[in-house]
């Protein structure tokens, strides 16, 4: 919960000051580097091997939104079309009728959970490597 609201608040700044970015670009790194990061920084600290598990909540929260997405299509799509727009669209015109709530409230949490659960077992990789003495 901490990676995805620490993301939007990325997003957010990123839209206002920066970068012209809609939400809609949930593919690349401002959305899912601040889950990496705060991974990565926070297992460092705890070395908590769960933690590398945190993308399981995430995928099962994604299949709850594909099967949200197929219940609430229109009548002509099928249901991979409703999922592709609702969930995973390229473009902004992808999103068809649900103004990219689907990327919102489903792709981006279960994005930033697998970025999280990289960056813990990144943390857990380079702290084992310095106390077997290695190069970290």
């Amino acid at each position: 919960m901490m990676a995805m609201a620490v993301s939007l608040v990325f997003v957010i700044f990123m839209d206002a000051v920066f970068i012209p970015v809609s939400l809609q670009a949930w593919y690349l790194p401002f959305v899912w580097g601040p889950g990496l990061i705060l991974g990565f920084l926070a297992n460092r600290r705890m070395l908590q091997s769960t933690a590398c598990f945190v993308w399981m909540p995430g995928l099962i929260w994604l299949v709850l939104g594909t099967f949200d997405q197929t219940f609430h299509r229109p009548n002509w799509a099928s249901w991979i079309v409703a999922v592709k727009e609702g969930m995973f669209p390229v473009s902004q015109n992808g999103c068809g009728t649900t103004e990219c709530l689907g990327v919102l409230v489903y792709t981006m949490p279960a994005v930033n959970s697998v970025a999280y659960s990289l960056g813990a077992w990144l943390a857990l990789r380079s702290t084992r490597k310095k106390d077997n003495g290695g190069p970290a």
